[in-house]
């Protein structure tokens, strides 16, 4: 049964040194949002939805200058419940599971002294967990479910808000590639 999954997280508070000009700077980040799934296919002309999950990534990074700097992160794309649809009939199919590390060169572009435009370019090694609910055990699916590890790049947009010389806010968009249970595929 192969499952491929969308994802799109947006960032909604990080605190982060404003980047005024913190050269040589390290920081911390915790991105909170929401982690979103489509086109998802479950073989055997069964489609599944994915409602969107909470989302949390915890960023460590060093700003090389002004403009550039790397990142290393952990991912939690969260749980989710997976409902099948056959012939108008919706089931629950089980559950989706998506985490793992990344790694990122981010580009910043001041706009004056507190708003900035960003840029990542990155990678990402996410594992995917599907498990069937007792329903299809019973239909015959395996119960063990299926898992695949996903190496994709990955890149995002976003803005960031500096709140004084130590702390700013940033929204963002990030592409994590396709994800799937059996086989690497792309997730956004």
């Amino acid at each position: 049964m192969k499952k491929i999954a969308l994802v799109a997280m947006l960032s909604a508070v990080v605190a982060t040194p404003a980047l005024a000009d913190n050269t040589g700077t390290f920081y911390g980040a915790l991105d909170v949002g929401s982690a979103s799934y489509s086109d998802i296919n479950a073989g055997g002309g069964v489609t599944a939805n994915l409602p969107s999950t909470n989302a949390v990534r915890i960023t460590g990074g060093y700003q090389i200058d002004k403009h550039i700097g790397i990142e290393a992160s952990y991912i939690d794309l969260g749980n989710s419940t997976m409902m099948a649809s056959a012939l108008g009939v919706s089931i629950p199919a089980g559950t989706f599971t998506s985490s793992g590390f990344g790694a990122a060169i981010i580009g910043t572009l001041p706009l004056n002294e507190t708003f900035s435009v960003t840029g990542k370019i990155g990678y990402n090694a996410i594992k995917a967990t599907a498990k069937p609910s007792a329903m299809l055990i019973a239909a015959g699916a395996p119960a063990a479910g299926s898992s695949n590890t996903n190496n994709n790049a990955s890149f995002g947009l976003g803005i960031k808000y500096n709140l004084n010389s130590s702390f700013a806010v940033r929204a963002s968009s990030k592409d994590f590639g396709t994800l799937s249970t059996k086989s690497a595929a792309r997730v956004s």
